[in-house]
Formats: structure tokens, C-alpha cells, sequence
């Protein structure tokens, strides 16, 4: 029996896909098995796939037609014959290290979710996420994995190994039908549920940020499909049914990837203004006032926001300052007569 199933869905990805299959079946712990779930791929991966199959008797195909990623990471949490299971993207790569470090950690602790650290690569630059490094210190001390440091390892799925009776147990799976955001209602599920958390103060996971076509880089429709997601989640009964803070951090959330996504662009900047203040209206008809006034970045989504940030008339020294669309106009004040 595997100690830990791996489970990666594959689509598309033949340019990177030897890469991340290379770090896994190179882990320091041998005893694991890897789940391929083959999501109706039309280039070479289901024969990359196929390669690495016939050399590694661990690694598993399950194929499928498209799907989406949230149905394919779901049977691969169906078919995971370990205890404790990790998602990797098949754009991304592992620590030779990270099965054994993060199941030492997992079992030591006795928790339902061990959190480590992501390092981001774009091109031939990697870099440490430096703002886990604070919360990454707490290795050693599990009683300190307050509720401020789990709402920091809530955004994605990866850089994370899980103990899978948990999902089985609270019937946690991947939300399928929406396009972008799946990460997120996945692990505000688990936190919501009452998943007990350690950190590993240990960078493992290599994400690669600058692969060409991948959802979270499709900036005109990313806000739009997070938006989306956000809604089929508090429309859920796992939000209905959690606590005002709960529900309160859920929102902040989604509200400050929505500051996020808004500050990435200039050229959709009006279009995210509509689409936020869509979502602002959702919630004024979703959600109690009461509840929404305790969420600390709501002003943002708020119409007063977004007409200051358009437009504004201030003074400054001799000059009046017009602040339109992200453009700054100076003109020289006229003084009075006295």
C-alpha cells in the first residue's frame, strides 16, 4: 500500500510535462504511487505519459474525456489508494524531498492538512513567495496555526499534502461547472469543516507562473470566472451553514482577489469596475448588511470606490490635480485678488 498517491491531471502540457513527472518519480520516499488523470489531451502527453508508465510500474493512467481540471482531481482523489494525497499541477515540478518531509510532518503533528512552502518560476527566475515566509516559521509549533495563518494557505490547492478520510469524511470535492477558482472553494471547504493544519517550514513546491495559456494567466475573463465561482459558493450549503466568521473571511477573500486581479491590469480596468460592482450587487441582495459591514476590505467593491479612483479634484501647493482613469492632470491654480 502507497504512503502517499499523487495526483496530477494532464492536459495539453507535452513542453512540461517530463519536467514534473521527472521530480515525482525521483522522490526520496519511494513508497508512493501517481495518478495520471489524462483530461482528453490532443498532443503528445497521453504518449509522454505512456513512456514513463512502461518504466515506473507506480505511476497510473486514467483516462477521460475533457472534463476540466476539478472532475479529473476528483477521481483522482477516488481512485488514491494512499492515506494522504497531493495535487501537482503537470506544469509544475516537485522537491526531490517533498513526500518525505511533508508526510513526516503530517503524521507527527496529526493533522488533516500539511502546508508548505511555493516557490514561483518565470523563465529561469525562481523565487521564494515571501509572504508564507512569516507563517513558515510556526514549523515547529502547530498550537501557533491560528486562524491568521490558515487563511494565508487557502488560495491553492498545491504546495499541500492532505489526509484524504478528511475529504472522504466532510464529502469534500472539487466544485466542477465553473471555469477558474476551484482551488479556493476547495480549501475555504476544508477550513470551514474544521481541518486541523501544520506548516512545514520548507520550500518544496516549483509553480510555474509564466506558462502560455493557462487560466490564471488569461487576464480578460480571469475576474469574470473567479466571479463566478465565488457566487456558486455562497449560493453552497458548506457557506450557508458556517459561522458569521467563517463567512466573514470567505468574503474577504474573494474580495482581495478581486484587488488582486484589479491591480495586474490596466487595460480591463474598466471592464473589472463592471464586473465588480455586478458582484457588490450580489451581495446587497445575498448577504445581511450586518455581516457585510464586519468584512474589513468591502469598501473596495463599493460604487463610492471605484468613482474616486475614476475621478478626482484635489489641491496641491498652486496647482489643482484631475486624477482621470489612472491619468494625472496638473493645472496652475488662479490666485485671488485680495
Amino acid at each position: 500500500m502507497p504512503k502517499v498517491s499523487v495526483i496530477i491531471p494532464v492536459y495539453n502540457v507535452e513542453k512540461y510535462l517530463k519536467q514534473c513527472l521527472d521530480s515525482v518519480v525521483n522522490q526520496t520516499l519511494q513508497d508512493i504511487e501517481i495518478i495520471c488523470v489524462n483530461d482528453g489531451s490532443t498532443d503528445n502527453s497521453l504518449e509522454i505519459l505512456k513512456e514513463y508508465a512502461e518504466k515506473d510500474s507506480r505511476l497510473r493512467i486514467i483516462n477521460l474525456r475533457n472534463s476540466g481540471v476539478s472532475v479529473a482531481r476528483n477521481i483522482g482523489i477516488f481512485a488514491a489508494l494512499a492515506d494522504f494525497i497531493m495535487f501537482v499541477d503537470a506544469d509544475d515540478s516537485i522537491e526531490t524531498t517533498t513526500c518525505e518531509y511533508s508526510l513526516n510532518r503530517i503524521i507527527e503533528t496529526k493533522t488533516d492538512i500539511c502546508c508548505f512552502g511555493v516557490n514561483e518560476k518565470c523563465g529561469n527566475v525562481v523565487s521564494s513567495r515571501g509572504w508564507e515566509a512569516y507563517y513558515l516559521q510556526f514549523d515547529n509549533e502547530p498550537e501557533l496555526v491560528d486562524l491568521e495563518a490558515k487563511k494565508v494557505f487557502v488560495v491553492n490547492v498545491y504546495g499541500k499534502l492532505i489526509r484524504k478520510s478528511f475529504l472522504i469524511d466532510k464529502n469534500i470535492l472539487f466544485a466542477h461547472g465553473i471555469k477558474t477558482g476551484e482551488d479556493s472553494i476547495f480549501n475555504l471547504s476544508c477550513l470551514i469543516e474544521g481541518a486541523t493544519y501544520s506548516i512545514l517550514n520548507k520550500f518544496l513546491y516549483n509553480y510555474n507562473i509564466s506558462r502560455v495559456g493557462s487560466a490564471s494567466n488569461n487576464l480578460k475573463n480571469a475576474l469574470k470566472n473567479d466571479i463566478e465561482g465565488y457566487e456558486y459558493f455562497l449560493a453552497s450549503n458548506c457557506f450557508k451553514n458556517s459561522s458569521d466568521e467563517m463567512k466573514i473571511i470567505v468574503l474577504e477573500k474573494f474580495i482581495g482577489q478581486m484587488q488582486y486581479y484589479y491591480s495586474r491590469t490596466v487595460k480591463y480596468k474598466l471592464l473589472y469596475i463592471s464586473q465588480i460592482l455586478k458582484f457588490n450587487f450580489y451581495l446587497d441582495r445575498n448577504i445581511p448588511k450586518q455581516l457585510l459591514n464586519d468584512v474589513s476590505n468591502i469598501k473596495f467593491i463599493r460604487l463610492s470606490h471605484f468613482i474616486q479612483s475614476i475621478f478626482s479634484i484635489r489641491n496641491e501647493d498652486s496647482h489643482k490635480v484631475v486624477r482621470f482613469l489612472g491619468l494625472k492632470l496638473k493645472f496652475k491654480r488662479k490666485r485671488k485678488n485680495v
